[in-house]
């Protein structure tokens, strides 16, 4: 199974590893949402950080989804 990841520029914070969308379903409805998903470990629902060249950063403020 191949995953491609669409990290641009962000990464997980678990792992500082690249992220990809799935699709959690709410319980007791035919809705599903996007959520994030660490390449590394699998964690699902992560929060992400700006990426940099240097490594993670050493204080890092949590995206929220602003649309």
């Amino acid at each position: 199974m191949t995953f491609s990841t669409t990290d641009n520029g962000f990464r997980s914070k678990c792992c500082y590893a690249p992220i990809r969308i799935g699709r959690k379903k709410i319980k007791g409805t035919s809705l599903s949402v996007n959520i994030w998903i660490c390449c590394n470990c699998q964690k699902r629902d992560v929060n992400i950080v700006k990426y940099s060249k240097t490594g993670p950063p050493e204080s890092t403020r949590d995206f929220a989804d602003e649309d």
